[in-house]
């Protein structure tokens, strides 16, 4: 993507960044990713009990401080986080306008920024033993069940995390805990992420217009940010 901005570069009112990576692209960096973890974040992490899910908590947290240091100038071990009422994060010190959100699944993590309102990512994973339609059943809308009925039984699988993830990703914009059936209370927009082989993910924000998606789907834009984390501190 050569017309991108750098990833660190003032964000626009009008666009949100997507940054989509292979957590194991963080790993030659994972002490300094480390050391950028406030206590309680480090005892988060120690109640993982596997260590893969330790891992990706740590590294990803760490990459987050640091993105979001270098867009507001702060210290990423001084940036301090406040919490919705179901556990979404924000941005306590330094105030801010700056959105963001979070998720990773097998393997990969994905970030979304913005000064548009608020916003939600989420990717998964194409998993083989899942109760497609037990849990459209449940949580989808009408017409996302008849799209998944119409559905070949190969399509089927891949279509309900691609439903899914647009569910998430609005739910994570929106701060709350389920969305059942139809149509979000408000104004909100929602996008399919380009998609890794064997994941699906979508991002979701806040307005009446979909804002300029500008996603960076390639480990090299995450080396030479880490690279200059590493050159500054």
């Amino acid at each position: 993507m050569a017309d991108s901005p750098c990833i660190t570069d003032p964000i626009g009112r009008d666009e949100v960044r997507v940054l989509c990576l292979s957590i194991e692209s963080l790993s030659l960096r994972s002490d300094l990713l480390r050391n950028f973890l406030s206590p309680e974040e480090k005892e988060r992490a120690a109640r993982y009990r596997l260590q893969d899910a330790r891992r990706d908590f740590e590294l990803c947290r760490g990459f987050l401080r640091a993105l979001l240091g270098s867009l507001t100038g702060v210290a990423p071990s001084d940036i301090a986080f406040g919490y919705g009422a179901f556990g979404k994060p924000f941005l306590k010190y330094p105030q801010s306008d700056l959105h963001f959100n979070g998720a990773h699944s097998r393997g990969y993590a994905a970030f979304a920024l913005t000064r548009a309102g608020e916003v939600g990512v989420d990717i998964e994973g194409i998993r083989e033993h899942v109760d497609h339609d037990a849990i459209a059943a449940r949580y989808f809308s009408e017409a996302e069940r008849m799209m998944m009925e119409s559905a070949s039984p190969e399509r089927k699988r891949e279509l309900f995390f691609e439903i899914w993830t647009r569910r998430e990703a609005l739910v994570k914009a929106m701060g709350i805990s389920v969305l059942k059936g139809g149509a979000a209370n408000g104004s909100w927009w929602v996008r399919p992420l380009e998609s890794v082989e064997g994941l699906r993910g979508a991002v979701a924000g806040e307005g009446m217009d979909e804002k300029r998606l500008i996603y960076y789907h390639n480990d090299n834009y995450i080396s030479i940010f880490l690279n200059s984390i590493v050159n500054t501190n």
